[in-house]
């Protein structure tokens, strides 16, 4: 079995094991406190010191770095099952109002958002995660569309808006806001109060979309962009004309597939590397996560667009990384062969 020839080739496959693991590592990360990372420096240590040519090590080393794997996955697993199977239900709770209140603060990535509307999802709207996950356990059937709808609410209150973002909002907020008031009834909230929560709610997201202008204040985001920048002007400010529909940029977006990975410029010399994991297509919003599952970027369709024509984000892998590095290391010797041969 031939290494350039073959996908399937043991040194390939573990090659291909160890990149797509660390695809989400970057240098400013603590990697010597993962114990996946220590594992590969000792498997890498063992294969420069150990391989002579006996493809034999390679299998073993490749089969030892998956059990292991498996193990940490199976761990991580055990930790989340001890939420739901808690001796003394009192204690359960206590976990599991820590976890919905930490999982519910991830989602809050705007820090100059309403302190109503942040309270909102802290106090009343925490209070309707708790039973869902004492019902389900975490990420149950219905944690994505819960999650969806805190996404959608902060996008209602947040502080950048773009063209389109008013017609959406008229669109999308009757549905939001009757989600809410459902929510707000299976949290035990007396009726006359979630109408006054409801209520004061609108105000706030109405007047998100009637903030005046303030020229300075989009300069100063323009200049000093952050993880949640958005790529577009902040409230009440004149927004950049939209890209063309037929826009090349625009049209790769919308194809991005939930799992790909991309890699974002967010300081001069900073980078973060996160997944896909929700398209919400009615307010054309991309919401991505870390190795861990954390939320840590959200961008508008057009905002993305936009990044990626300007350069400072662009696709990690969609397939297997040595085997695009392979393709490439091949043509090259391909190329200089035929060089040679004229």
């Amino acid at each position: 079995m031939d290494f350039f020839d073959s996908s399937d080739h043991p040194a390939r496959v573990f090659l291909n094991e160890l990149a797509s693991t660390g695809i989400s590592w970057t240098g400013s990360e603590m990697l010597d406190q993962d114990p996946i990372y220590a594992k590969m420096q000792v498997l890498v240590t063992s294969l420069v010191r150990d391989f002579v040519g006996d493809i034999v090590v390679v299998e073993n080393l490749l089969q030892d770095f998956l059990f292991f794997k498996d193990e940490v996955a199976r761990s991580d697993k055990e930790k989340e099952q001890q939420l739901l199977d808690e001796g003394e239900r009192k204690s359960r709770l206590e976990k599991v109002e820590r976890y919905a209140l930490h999982k519910i603060e991830e989602r809050i990535l705007d820090k100059e958002v309403d302190s109503f509307a942040k309270n909102f999802l802290l106090t009343y709207f925490h209070k309707f995660v708790v039973p869902v996950v004492l019902r389900e356990g975490p990420g149950g059937i219905s944690w994505r569309p819960v999650m969806n709808t805190i996404d959608v609410f902060l996008w209602t209150v947040g502080t950048e808006k773009q063209e389109g973002d008013l017609q959406r909002f008229v669109k999308v907020n009757p549905r939001l806001l009757l989600n809410l008031g459902k929510a707000l009834d299976i949290a035990g909230v007396e009726k006359a109060e979630a109408e006054e929560v409801l209520g004061k709610l609108q105000r706030v997201q109405e007047a998100c979309f009637k903030k005046p202008p303030d020229s300075a204040k989009g300069e100063s985001q323009e200049s000093s962009p952050s993880l949640n920048n958005e790529g577009a002007e902040p409230s009440g400010v004149a927004p950049r004309s939209s890209l063309p529909d037929d826009d090349e940029h625009l049209q790769e977006v919308s194809k991005y597939p939930i799992g790909i990975w991309l890699e974002f410029q967010v300081r001069a010399e900073q980078t973060i590397r996160c997944t896909l994991a929700a398209k919400i297509d009615t307010i054309e919003k991309y919401v991505f996560v870390n190795g861990q599952g954390v939320k840590v970027i959200e961008k508008s369709k057009m905002g993305l667009a936009r990044e990626l024509k300007a350069g400072t984000v662009k696709v990690i892998c969609e397939s297997p990384l040595i085997d695009r590095a392979m393709e490439s290391v091949v043509a090259k010797l391909r190329d200089a062969k035929s060089e040679h041969a004229a």
